[in-house]
């Protein structure tokens, strides 16, 4: 188990399957705490998740839908900080 992640997309997917695209919903009491690390895949995320803790994206492309919530309280992680410690935007 890895601190911290919550999906983890399969390092083979761009290999397999042209222009991989993932997509995760959740509702107003979803409770999405962790990173979604998706390198290499499309990512659309939609609806809210006012309940959760921390949510870090990591994706070759990234759609936010709806009325997303992101928080940032790493106090439950090993060390009590962000495990990202430098944020790049890329076009």
């Amino acid at each position: 188990m890895i601190a911290g992640i919550l999906f983890f997309e399969d390092r083979e997917a761009s290999t397999y399957i042209n222009n991989p695209t993932s997509i995760i919903t959740g509702g107003s009491g979803a409770n999405l705490t962790g990173a979604l690390y998706f390198p290499s895949s499309s990512l659309t995320y939609a609806g809210g998740t006012a309940q959760s803790t921390y949510t870090v994206v990591v994706a070759w492309q990234f759609s936010i839908v709806g009325t997303s919530v992101f928080n940032d309280n790493y106090s439950g992680l090993p060390g009590g900080g962000s495990p990202i410690h430098v944020s790049y935007l890329a076009e």
